[in-house]
């Protein structure tokens, strides 16, 4: 009997649903899922969409051209085998989004980097902030439908619990 594991193995890529009852509506490729035939969710999802949001002190800008950036066309510069050209948000869901009132896109304080970067448990005071920025939507849940939290790669420390 030989212990060794093989070095590897192939496993085909599954197939994605993109319909409740259409069985063939499926691809391997999410975006070209999309394109092809439309989400699994058509008609279950309310026009438009409201996004409410939470972003790093100073960030909001970069999380609003990320949604209008979602809501335009686009096409790509490199791996263009893997990346389909984007006809935009409305083209694709045939539902429109947009960002709510100011009142319901939070700014997380300017104290929060200092904090991460010097706190015992990061994740702790991440979760934190967070929780508490959730809880203050509340009051406005009628107001959104979705809430998009933008966490930068700046905040990794915090992303994760340590023993240690």
């Amino acid at each position: 009997m030989n212990s060794e594991i093989a070095p590897h193995m192939w496993l085909p890529e599954p197939k994605l649903a993109f319909h409740p009852d259409r069985g063939a509506d499926r691809a391997t490729h999410p975006l070209l899922g999309l394109l092809e035939f439309g989400p699994h969710s058509a008609g279950l999802v309310p026009d438009p969409i409201r996004v409410a949001t939470v972003a790093p002190f100073g960030g909001s800008r970069r999380l609003n051209e990320f949604m209008r950036g979602m809501n335009s066309k686009f096409k790509p510069r490199e791996r263009r085998d893997y990346v389909p050209e984007w006809p935009g948000f409305h083209a694709v869901f045939g539902l429109h989004m947009h960002a709510t009132g100011k009142g319901c896109r939070i700014e997380l304080d300017s104290e929060l980097e200092t904090e991460l970067r010097n706190a015992p448990k990061p994740h702790a005071v991440l979760a934190e902030r967070l929780t508490r920025a959730i809880h203050g939507l509340e009051a406005r849940r009628s107001e959104f439908d979705v809430l998009f939290i933008y966490l930068p790669q700046r905040w990794a420390v915090g992303f994760t619990w340590r023993t240690s």
